[in-house]
């Protein structure tokens, strides 16, 4: 139950009915809102006065504090009637003023120049055009040199009437149209290929899946969605459901072309090919039905009308080469940018050695990508035989950064001129220099003359890049007229005629838009490829579901028990769930190719149909990691059981991540998630809550099930339930980058917040600085914060926040928390909520070992129940309104407030709407995930106590007690609607605690007045029965009491 808190005036005991003692008050409150307009009524009660004297000799960061204790921006979402930007009026201002002519560093407060209130980026959220109102409580006049601070001001929000911006209009999406999957019914299997070409599919092959008697080609189809990638943006074409391919029936098997995981692409807008290599899969996924009633034929065109055609004998050959070895991101890989072969400092490497098909003399174009590592820069050069075709320098890269980029993309393009036939040949250089460079090979693409001439009879070509209008091909070497098929789209194969003209055989077409791909071949001259082993495939209709859930879990197969079991325990508190196994996705949603993105998209499926605001959460059950093709083979020791996002960037540390938020962006403009590079708020904003269950193994899974059960047994609930207790580093001695209290500003900000908001909750401040470090053979340490910090997670803490620095296997440079250290905790019966403003303690996509915050949440014995995380490298900063600090207020405002029934939120609901905020949707906080599950919610308890008298005195007035004095306390067990829990019947914990004590900091540069309080000396603890509601208890009040007339608890 909760503790009534009291505030203790020398020996006067009074109830503590408003806010905190010390913190600015701001607040930003909707007054009203109609179809046209909102007003909202912006309000400060600052608790320092401005002394001018007193801001003499400080920095304009020092300034800023003072002044406002770094609430600086208060801010509001709200949801419009369009999608139209609104406009803005400001009104009724009161401020006061501060001249800041004599204080350094003026242009830190030109940041406070873009007027009060802001609109954010407009964007979609559950379906509604949401923005995020900014309101400044500075502002500065560059001119006068004057700080205005505000006390009060109103905005008008102005709606706007037309859907003025495009990018938010509907638009279809495929999946909505298939009501049935072509899985639901026949008879399945599958099979891989690893290359682009001609297959059939005979006896043979069909017998060794277990097909037996005699078949019937004619009910045999293909089905496949062409091996690319699926398209990030949700409003992108993609196929709805696994597609049938175009086959030719033989009297012995069915014939079709097949794509590998590799190919070519035509960008429109530049009018040229690039090639591809599939991010996720080292295969292509094709289906087999053998009882198909209507299949899908390779259909014969016609022969188009001609007047004035263009006769082509040659065409634009292409080849490219890409092999990803290694990937350089963060400690040990990240993001989807692969490289191949390293070279260093007077090495080669040779790019080229390769007959191309159908070489004609003339000019190849030679385009190509390295990544280089060099300060200065790296001198590259190409080069074949004897002849340097290009030289350059590649842009600086800094080695001595600890955190940046790792090397810089250097994409470049040359010309050398060939003979037919020849073998081209060409290398890349490094010149030897004594700055130790380096760089490793990308890719590389060759276009060159091709000649339309068939080899071993058979000829794969495209007609030429931007070319449109009337064309022959003029195709020739082969010994018979060839087939020829149009295979740009494979689920419409068409066959062309083609016609004999001397040697040549000829190929019509008129080409309006795109260039088109083409294969020709003489089918008995050809040796077709196989198919890769092929397995049966069950029936599944995930298209098909009538009953929209609320939650979904994915699971592998192998943990699906596990997941069935967290399921059912859900559904029995009432929450539709349904457990969907990974491959099932993958095969309805992406042809059964492995692509992170096809999880996405069934999310989008969900949420488009959903018409009744049903579907919130998704947890994914299994860890993943970012080497999704296994390319570092056995060094991989993990399994990737449920993909990730990775960004596309891998050589930038700050801007290469993973993050499960972005399978929440199901709005039909999302998906792309750029990088801003700034302060500023993505317009994408999370629809859904995604929790994780990082587990590795059926049994870990067991085991997090079994702790999300006993946390919810209200046989553990405890006063322990009440209490918040923050955590803050000092400075890393020595560093480069003097920190003072930064982190502890940070921590105390956010507790002087939640006092402010909730004070019937306990604060527990563990701050560094507070403590004295000692010097070890290991470094560094703070051996009596280390030992609080632990006594928290034994004794109990609702939430366990910490700021400061950190890594995947400790917190703080004085190894206050060590991987091992959490791994061996046994507080099962006081699991915490975990949260981590640091870097990387949540690096949960290695592939080879488990970051800290991991090994938390698995350890069956304790840890924790949940944790709220970091990936990557994140940054600070003394601004409560961005970065970590921005992030950790919103996310701490949310595990504070409850639903309008009064329960607690979700921790879906915690972190979609932490994430949709100002701060949660900045490019910094993308890297906070969650560990845990998503229906959960957070501890806090459910019914509040309050004191009704002391002495049989009402709490009216003061209440004055003495040391030695009997007290007795009688209260009520309320609910959230301010009732008497009539029906409540069972024990209340009761704390009373002494005056506060004001914590001086040494050094102190950016904590009010260089102190923080904290609530230590307990006067009282005891335990009083509770019937119908309500408790009495007694107890004598200890001689040694705080006279400092201040307030206690």
């Amino acid at each position: 139950m909760l503790s009534r808190f009291f505030s203790l005036f020398g020996l006067q005991l009074v109830a503590a009915l408003a806010s905190a003692l010390y913190g600015q008050q701001v607040h930003i409150e909707r007054l009203s809102q109609d179809e046209n307009k909102a007003i909202f009524r912006v309000h400060a009660t600052w608790k320092n006065g401005i002394n001018p004297e007193n801001l003499k000799a400080k920095t304009a960061e020092q300034v800023l504090l003072a002044l406002t204790e770094g609430w600086t921006i208060v801010s509001e979402q709200i949801f419009l009637p369009t999608h139209s930007r609104p406009t803005l009026e400001v009104s009724g201002t009161r401020y006061e003023t501060l001249s800041v002519q004599d204080i350094a560093n003026q242009s830190l407060f030109e940041g406070y120049t873009n007027g009060l209130a802001n609109i954010g980026q407009l964007g979609i959220e559950r379906k509604k055009p949401a923005v995020t109102l900014s309101a400044n409580l500075l502002s500065y006049d560059k001119e006068q040199r004057l700080l205005y601070r505000y006390t009060e001001y109103l905005i008008t929000v102005r709606f706007g009437k037309n859907d003025a911006l495009s990018k938010n209009k509907a638009c279809s999406n495929a999946h909505m149209s298939t009501a049935k999957s072509a899985l639901a019914q026949g008879r399945w299997f599958r099979f891989s290929v690893t290359e682009e070409g001609l297959y059939k599919i005979d006896a043979a092959y069909l017998q060794g899946l277990g097909v037996t008697g005699t078949i019937d080609w004619a009910k045999v189809q293909v089905y496949g969605n062409g091996g690319k990638m699926l398209p990030a943006i949700n409003c992108d074409p993609r196929p709805g459901d696994l597609s049938p391919v175009s086959v030719s029936v033989l009297s012995d098997g069915v014939v079709f072309y097949g794509n590998g995981p590799k190919g070519w692409l035509y960008n429109t807008d530049q009018n040229l090919w690039e090639h591809f290599l599939h991010d996720f899969s080292n295969e292509n996924i094709y289906f087999i039905r053998v009882d198909e009633t209507t299949p899908n034929l390779v259909k014969t065109a016609t022969a188009p009308t001609q007047n004035n055609p263009v006769t082509f004998t040659q065409t634009t050959g292409r080849w490219f080469r890409e092999e990803d070895k290694i990937n350089i991101g963060s400690d040990s890989g990240s993001g989807l940018d692969w490289l191949g072969q390293e070279v260093l400092g007077g090495g080669s490497i040779t790019v080229v050695d390769q007959v191309f098909d159908g070489l004609a003399s003339g000019p190849v174009q030679y385009r190509a990508r390295i990544a280089a590592r060099a300060n200065p820069g790296a001198q590259v050069s190409a080069t074949s035989g004897n002849s340097t075709l290009l030289q350059f320098t590649s842009r600086i890269v800094d080695l001595n950064q600890s955190l940046g980029v790792k090397a810089s993309g250097e994409s470049f393009s040359f010309t050398h001129t060939a003979v037919a036939g020849s073998k081209q040949t060409i290398q890349f250089r490094l010149a030897k220099t004594d700055n130790d460079p380096r760089f490793w090979m990308d890719w590389i693409e060759a276009f060159y003359p091709q000649d339309l001439v068939a080899t071993n009879q058979y000829l794969r070509f495209a007609t030429p890049q931007g070319e449109k209008g009337e064309m022959i091909f003029a195709l020739s070497g082969f010994a018979s007229t060839p087939t020829v098929w149009d295979i740009t789209d494979g689920k419409d194969t068409r066959q062309l005629p083609v016609s004999q003209s001397g040697s040549n055989y000829l190929v019509r077409m008129n080409i309006a838009d795109t260039p088109r791909e083409l294969v020709a071949f003489v089918p008995t001259a050809i040796t077709y490829k196989k198919p890769g082993t092929g397995s049966a495939v069950a029936n599944q209709n995930l298209h098909g579901i009538t009953t929209i859930p609320a939650f979904v879990i994915v699971t592998p197969t192998e943990f699906k028990s596990q997941a069935e079991n967290l399921a059912e325990y859900r559904r029995s508190q009432g929450i539709t769930t349904e457990v969907v196994e990974i491959h099932q996705i993958i095969n309805e949603f992406s042809g059964g190719v492995m692509d992170m993105r096809a999880m996405r998209d069934y999310f989008k499926f969900l949420y488009d149909k959903d018409t009744e605001d049903i579907f919130k959460y998704v947890l994914f059950f299994g860890d993943g990691h970012f080497d999704y093709r296994n390319i570092n083979g056995t060094a991989n020791t993990l399994k990737n059981w449920i993909p990730v996002y990775q960004t596309d960037e891998s050589f930038d540390e700050i801007t290469s991540f993973t993050s499960d938020d972005y399978f929440g962006l199901l709005d039909d403009q999302e998906g792309e998630w750029l990088w801003l590079f700034d302060s500023s708020s993505s317009f994408e904003r999370m629809d859904i809550g995604i929790g994780r269950f990082v587990v590795q193994s059926a049994a870990q899974a067991a085991g997090v099930i079994q702790k999300i059960k006993h946390y919810e047994n209200p046989k553990n609930f405890g006063a322990w339930r009440t209490r918040f207790t923050f955590i803050a580093d000092d400075e890393i001695a020595g560093s480069r980058q003097p920190e003072s209290d930064l982190h502890t500003q940070n921590a105390d900000m956010i507790a002087r917040l939640l006092e402010d908001m909730a004070p019937d909750l306990n604060l527990h401040k563990i701050y560094a600085m507070s403590y004295n470090p000692v010097t070890t053979v290991n470094g560094r340490r703070v051996p009596e914060a280390k030992d609080e910090i632990f006594r928290a997670f034994n004794e109990g803490t609702l939430v366990w926040n910490y700021s400061g620095h950190g890594g995947y296997e400790a917190l703080a440079d004085e190894k206050l928390v060590l991987l091992e250290e959490l791994n061996e905790l046994t507080n099962l019966d006081t699991l915490p909520i975990i949260v981590t403003a640091t870097c990387s303690f949540g690096h949960w996509d290695y592939a080879d070992k488990q970051s800290g915050a991991e090994v938390a949440f698995l350890n069956a014995d304790g840890g924790a129940i949940a944790v709220f995380t970091t990936v990557r490298p994140v940054y600070t900063t003394s601004s409560l309104d961005s970065l970590n600090p921005g992030l950790n207020r919103q996310l701490t405002i949310q595990m504070v407030s409850r639903e309008p029934n009064g329960l607690p939120q979700r921790f879906g609901d915690v972190l979609r709407k932490t994430k949709n905020t100002t701060a949660g949707s900045q490019d910094n906080n993308r890297k906070f995930n969650l560990f845990g599950d998503p229906t959960m919610r957070v501890g806090l308890p459910t019914l509040k106590t309050v004191v009704s008298t002391i002495n049989e005195k009402p709490l009216t007035d003061n209440v004055q007690i003495k040391a030695l004095d009997k007290v007795e306390i009688k209260g009520e067990v309320i609910q959230q609607n301010g009732q008497r829990a009539t029906d409540f019947s069972g024990k209340v914990d009761l704390m009373v605690y002494d005056a506060p004590r004001q914590i001086t900091l040494r050094d102190a540069q950016y904590i009010p007045g260089g102190q923080y309080k904290i609530y230590r000396d307990l006067i009282f603890r005891g335990r009083a029965s509770v019937k119908n509601g309500q408790y009495a208890l007694t107890f004598v009040t200890p001689k040694d009491i705080s006279y400092s007339n201040t307030n206690g608890r």
